[in-house]
């Protein structure tokens, strides 16, 4: 089942408005689009789900904040060339730690990570603890180094498991 990118529903491209550095209304009015993503993700979300358009780093940022919480592509504007004239002024090179993050970025091994936020049911028996350990970590090296590290134990978990189903019907 694909689930990245998924369209999301009552979402009429009249009413959709932005990007915007600051929120234009509601109950952060005047506030920093950013600090929303970082303080109150679900709203965002919300915002986004219902009418707000956003600029690529907004969008890279709330994927960073949520370990992976994806932006559909439609609702992401294209911005000038020059990083520096999108309205909140940032652009994703301003997010990287390291140049192992940079790496990670441009390799695209952000995106390799699923978002089982949209089928939960779907998801590994290890995603809340993943989810909630890499929520303080804003490194994508770092995020993407966990999860590699979950996947490799439940790959030795089956394989063992595997492996000692083999030894017993060739001992039989």
């Amino acid at each position: 089942m694909r689930y990245r990118g998924v369209e999301l529903v009552n979402c009429g491209p009249p009413s959709r408005r932005g990007p915007y550095s600051t929120f234009p209304s509601g109950k952060y009015l005047g506030q920093r689009v950013e600090d929303i993503i970082r303080r109150d993700p679900r709203y965002f979300m919300w915002a986004v789900k219902e009418w707000l358009d956003v600029s690529p780093s907004q969008a890279l940022l709330f994927e960073l904040q949520t370990g992976g919480g994806e932006i559909p592509s439609q609702y992401i504007k294209s911005f000038p060339d020059n990083p520096r004239d999108i309205p909140d002024g940032r652009s994703p090179e301003d997010f990287f730690k390291s140049s192992k993050d940079r790496e990670a970025y441009w390799r695209n091994l952000d995106l390799s990570i699923p978002n089982y936020d949209f089928d939960p049911s779907s998801a590994p028996s290890w995603w809340r603890e993943f989810k909630q350990k890499s929520q303080d970590i804003d490194s994508i090296w770092e995020r993407y180094f966990l999860y590699q590290q979950y996947v490799d134990q439940e790959w030795k978990v089956s394989r063992k498991m595997f492996e000692d189903e083999y030894r017993a019907s060739q001992s039989k």
